[in-house]
């Protein structure tokens, strides 16, 4: 039964390292908050919050189509690049 309960507990820790990273986001939308949330939680999940509660009422109200699609364009470029959800 011990033996069990350590590869269970092996195997949970291991399980996150099987998980695909971002290639790319969507091309605005809710989309592309919830793919942004989830790559910057990754890094840091209080900063993320606190920046999602002022950037989600304005992403969907105040960005246009177009300028969503920029936004997305450029995360895709930083992600090309390999470049960390904090500080960049």
């Amino acid at each position: 039964m011990a033996r069990i309960v350590l590869l269970f507990w092996l195997l949970a820790g291991v399980s996150p390292l099987f998980a695909q990273p971002l290639k790319s986001f969507s091309n605005g939308g809710e989309a592309f908050l919830k793919e942004l949330t989830s790559f910057m939680e990754a890094a840091d999940k209080k900063a993320t919050k606190e920046l999602m509660e002022k950037f989600e009422p304005l992403w969907m109200t105040k960005f246009t189509a177009g300028q969503q699609q920029t936004v997305s364009a450029s995360a895709n470029a930083m992600l090309k690049k390999r470049m960390t959800a904090f500080p960049n």
